[in-house]
């Protein structure tokens, strides 16, 4: 069985990962070019995320804030993209950081279990294993 922090810590490399070593580079928007920007405008929040969630367990408040932060990062690259296909995909995205996110913010308050924390890790890696595979194509 997996730690809670070794699966975190899994889910939000494999997570970053998948999106920025997919090589990925007007109207329309091709799926090279949005991911491009995703890539771009996230590759630092992204190096910020996955050095927080190796200490959630011992910090899991600034796990919580590099997540948020994360997210927020997220959002506004999502704001700049207009290909469909990428934009659904990182809105899926988007919808399971923030599910993690409120699991991670239910675990800080009482931390006796993982089990939420962990099936929402799982969420973000999904997500972002479907966005880097459509960026990879």
């Amino acid at each position: 069985m997996f730690s809670s922090r070794t699966l975190l810590a899994a889910a939000a490399t494999v997570a970053v990962t998948a999106l920025l070593l997919t090589g990925c580079a007007g109207a329309p928007q091709s799926t090279k070019q949005a991911c491009a920007s995703l890539n771009k405008d996230l590759s630092l929040a992204a190096a910020d995320l996955s050095s927080a969630f190796n200490k959630v367990q011992s910090d899991p408040k600034a796990a919580e804030k590099s997540l948020a932060t994360f997210e927020s990062a997220l959002k506004s690259a999502n704001a700049k993209v207009s290909n469909a296909t990428i934009k659904t995909a990182t809105s899926a995205t988007i919808a399971a950081v923030d599910k993690m996110d409120v699991a991670l913010n239910a675990y800080i308050k009482k931390p006796t279990s993982t089990s939420d924390l962990e099936k929402a890790a799982i969420g973000v890696q999904t997500a972002f294993s479907k966005l880097g595979g459509l960026c990879a194509a």
